[in-house]
């Protein structure tokens, strides 16, 4: 590859995205979608979309908000159960580095599929989103994700402060407190791509099936 950055530069969009949005059925909309890779407004909106087309088993919710004050979003897909009761979560998610725009097309198109293909005669599909709640987080890394659009499309980390101030960002990739606590040099160094400097960071909770993508 004669010149990375370039390259790089080369994925973004070539027009403001959300106007090419307005009038368009659903097809069109996924066609449009699905061609291009697409900055943080544009996916948010695309999920509340998705739930305004699909409310009875489609739902948008705010996991938290990351460093900056931006909310993280995921796609609950599936069916509440008749008597009230929990099943099983599996929660799938993009962009953990931020650089790696494809993971976010990927999670949102699993997603997309899940959403549209229910009750469309694919009893494999209808059984999945009966049995387990699906929790699509396109863009866990939500600040990397949106700097790697305005200032360093390589950006990897988040934009956590680190112990040095021109050094910014954690992995979350090396948050987990599952044989991901930092035992390479590396990671203790701030101005590393997989610094991680604080152990236990993000916690699983309960039976969760994660799927990083």
């Amino acid at each position: 590859m004669r010149d990375l950055s370039q390259t790089a530069r080369d994925t973004y969009p070539s027009e403001a995205p959300l106007s090419r949005y307005y009038g368009k059925t659903l097809d069109e909309v996924q066609d449009i979608f699905f061609q291009e890779y697409q900055p943080l407004d544009v996916i948010q909106a695309w999920m509340n979309l998705l739930q305004s087309l699909f409310p009875g088993h489609v739902e948008v919710i705010s996991i938290g908000e990351s460093y900056e004050g931006r909310p993280i979003q995921a796609i609950r897909v599936g069916n509440r159960q008749a008597d009230g009761s929990k099943k099983k979560t599996v929660i799938v998610t993009g962009a953990v580095h931020a650089r790696e725009w494809i993971s976010v097309s990927t999670v949102s198109y699993l997603a997309y599929s899940l959403i549209t293909g229910y009750r469309r005669g694919d009893r494999l599909l209808d059984n999945m989103v009966d049995g387990f709640d699906w929790y699509f987080i396109p863009t866990l890394n939500v600040d990397g994700y949106v700097y790697t659009w305005e200032s360093d499309r390589l950006w990897r980390k988040n934009r956590q402060p680190t112990t040095l101030a021109f050094c910014k960002g954690i992995d979350l990739d090396r948050a987990y407190n599952f044989h991901f606590d930092g035992s390479s040099q590396s990671q203790s160094n701030p101005c590393s791509d997989s610094m991680s400097p604080y152990r236990n960071c993000v916690t699983l909770i309960g039976n969760f099936v994660l799927m990083r993508v």
